[in-house]
This record gives C-alpha cells, sequence and structure tokens, in this order.
C-alpha cells in the first residue's frame, strides 16, 4: 500500500509539474510569436515533357496561351478553355452566340480578353474572363464605369493588346465574309478612334508595342506599312516598307523593336529580313538577333522615325536590314516567331517536327500543329481527342 501511494503521490506531482510549465511557455514564452505572419509556400506546378488532355474531336481554332497553361478551343456553340495540368474544360459564359465573340490572350497573364458584340453588330461591350476561377468581369474605365462602344454596324475579325499603353487594336469588315478591312484602336476610358490605313485588304498585322505602331500587309498587292496615330489618335501617319531586292513581301512577325520580313517567291519565303523600326537610330543589335541563324555580318540598325523623314522621302520607311536564309523555301504559314521570347521556328506538319532556326534543334510532336506558347508546341490529334503539349528542345 505504502509503495502504491508513493506512486500516486509522484504521479500527482509529475501532472503539476507539467501543467506548470506549459501554463508558463503559453502564458509568456510564446506571448511575442503571436504577431508572427506565416506564409504558405505554393509549390510550382511541375510540367511533364509531354502532356495530353481530352477535348471533343471537332475542336477548332485552338489557341494556347503565352505560358502554355491553358488553351481555348472552340467546340458546338461555345468557346471553352482547357487547363493543359488538369484536363478540365470549362465554357466560358458568353451573352451572346460565338460568331458574336472575339477572344484574344494577354501575353502578360493568363487571362483572355472577351468582346461581345450585339445581333446587329451595333455596339460591344468588353470583358475579362479568368480561367483560374471561371470568372468573366466586364471592364470599367477610369470612372469605374462599365462602357458600351460602337462599331458603326460591323463584324469584328480579330484583336490584338498592346499591353504597355492598353489599346486594342481591332480589325473590323461590314461581315466576316467581306474583302475590305480596316481597324480602330480602343481605350477602355477615350473609346472608339478608327485608324485611317491607305489600303482595305489587311492580312497579317502586329503591334510594335514600346510605340503603338501598327505593322500589316497588303495581302493582295504583297506589301507591308507601318502606321501610327497620334497622341490624341485623331490622324494617323503611315510608311511603306522598302528593302532593296524584294518585290513581295510577307510579313511575319515583330518581336521587341524588330520586324521580321520575308521575301516570297512563288508564294514561299527562302529568305527572312528583319531591322529596328524604333524611333531613331539603333546601335548594334544587342538583343541576340544576330544569333537567330543570320548568314551576314551584323551591322549599324539605322531605322527612320515613322513621324519623321526617312531616308528616300516622307511615305517610305527604309533601314538597313539584315537577311537570315533558310535552308529550303517553305511555306509562309510555316514560320513561327514567338512574340515574348524570339526564338524563330520552321514547321513541318508532314513529318510532325518543329526546327529551331538558330540551334537546329528539332522537336518531335504528334497530331496536327496548332500553335505554339513560348515553351511548348501544341498539336491535336482529333482521332483520339487529344490536345498534346511537347516541351520545345
Amino acid at each position: 500500500m505504502k509503495k502504491l501511494r508513493n506512486l500516486i503521490i509522484w504521479i500527482i506531482v509529475s501532472i503539476i509539474v507539467q501543467t506548470g510549465v506549459l501554463y508558463y511557455f503559453d502564458k509568456y514564452h510564446f506571448k511575442s510569436a503571436a504577431g508572427v505572419t506565416y506564409k504558405v509556400a505554393k509549390i510550382p506546378e511541375h510540367k511533364d515533357e509531354i502532356i495530353s488532355v481530352s477535348i471533343p474531336k471537332d475542336a477548332q481554332n485552338i489557341t494556347p496561351s503565352y505560358t502554355g497553361k491553358y488553351a481555348y478551343y472552340y467546340s458546338g456553340n461555345s468557346i471553352y478553355v482547357v487547363n493543359m495540368l488538369t484536363g478540365k474544360s470549362n465554357a466560358i459564359k458568353l451573352d451572346v452566340g460565338i460568331d458574336n465573340a472575339c477572344v484574344d490572350w494577354s501575353s502578360t497573364s493568363d487571362s483572355l480578353v472577351v468582346l461581345e458584340l450585339d445581333q446587329d453588330n451595333l455596339s460591344f461591350k468588353m470583358y475579362t474572363y479568368y480561367p483560374d476561377t471561371n470568372d468573366k468581369e466586364e471592364n470599367r474605365d477610369s470612372n469605374n464605369t462599365k462602357r458600351t462602344y460602337y462599331l458603326n454596324k460591323s463584324a469584328i475579325l480579330s484583336m490584338k493588346q498592346n499591353n504597355i499603353t492598353t489599346l486594342i487594336y481591332i480589325k473590323a469588315a461590314s461581315s466576316k465574309n467581306s474583302e475590305r478591312r480596316y481597324f480602330s484602336t480602343l481605350d477602355t476610358t477615350n473609346g472608339l478612334k478608327p485608324m485611317e490605313l491607305p489600303i482595305k485588304n489587311v492580312g497579317d498585322y502586329y503591334i510594335f508595342k514600346d510605340e503603338s505602331k501598327l505593322v500589316y500587309e497588303d495581302e493582295f498587292d504583297k506589301k507591308v506599312y507601318i502606321s501610327r496615330q497620334d497622341e490624341n489618335r485623331e490622324h494617323t501617319e503611315t510608311k511603306e516598307i522598302k528593302i532593296d531586292g524584294v518585290d513581295n513581301y510577307k510579313l511575319i512577325s515583330v518581336y521587341g523593336k524588330y520586324a521580321y520580313i520575308g521575301k516570297l517567291v512563288d508564294g514561299k519565303i527562302s529568305t527572312i529580313y528583319y531591322a529596328s523600326i524604333a524611333s531613331g537610330n539603333q546601335e548594334d543589335d544587342d538583343d541576340g538577333n544576330d544569333s537567330s541563324g543570320t548568314s551576314s555580318k551584323r551591322s549599324r540598325i539605322k531605322s527612320s522615325n515613322i513621324s519623321g523623314k526617312s531616308r528616300e522621302n516622307d511615305d517610305v520607311f527604309t533601314a538597313d536590314w539584315q537577311q537570315i536564309n533558310l535552308s529550303s523555301p517553305v511555306d509562309p504559314k510555316a514560320i513561327s516567331i514567338s512574340p515574348n521570347t524570339g526564338n524563330m521556328y520552321v514547321i513541318d506538319n508532314l513529318k510532325g517536327k518543329v526546327e529551331n532556326i538558330k540551334t537546329k534543334k528539332k522537336t518531335q510532336f504528334d497530331g496536327k500543329y496548332e500553335g505554339m506558347s513560348d515553351d511548348d508546341v501544341v498539336s491535336f490529334d482529333a482521332d483520339k481527342g487529344k490536345l498534346i503539349e511537347t516541351k520545345l528542345k
């Protein structure tokens, strides 16, 4: 009995001591830690070398985001966005039919700008769609007001965003089948302003974002122009690009301060020219363009300010163009230049490969080529209903 009593006493003493120690730490020692802010570290999402997700076999207009995390596609009467990591697709909740909607990926975030036209093509509203939350929010101007913009009974064909100035360049026509096309610039606060261009048969176009210049091609006459509005967007000044020895031009892309233009011969391109289109004289290329596979030596890039005098006359833009010779003539649609990295590729759909012109590295892909993100080539196997993303080499 005496041993049992002693054991019980020591158990009680132990409990009292432990309780006192815990009370002390809780009351005094950890008091200063009450205001500590903790951060939860977000583990980066891992992407395999090749990933594939299931989408409908009838998917069309497949376009990846610049990061490659998402892609949108048209199927049936809806526009969907698929997460390339999870495979989950969500339909964008439109208030109009897909024929009256126009979408474009932001180059700086995984979001879509959505323009929705009314049934009579008289006006439209602008929204931003966020794939991560499946939310669509109507944009507001600087006064925090939702706006309706009037387009004068036109169909919107496409748009491109300048994330530096927030201007949106809208290509429109009286109907989607019309060969007469024109441009307007949209500012969320100050509305739409038309651009006065010398041609109506506008084909491909790109934005030189630093100076809000529109570079575009006449797809019938095979010419390329640069246009820029004044500060108030009331007047538009235009210059035609001229390159010695080139009669038929094909606009390929704009990356950084450089425009890339192909020499068309029998509908194919074997030589690509590039030069700075920034205002004023530019020093030797410091952005790595000399390593893009050029066969000629670099020289000082001299380019004219579009609002100033060019070296020939006020209507012509000339520069010291550098050239890149391709190993064989290719279809213009088989050339791709990343707008964010400047990497240049030749696409061979028959052999299922893309080749980096600079490094000569080849990336194989399955299915039909659909586009590129900054790091991946995106293809679609319609027979299997698989959208495939292959990491570029």
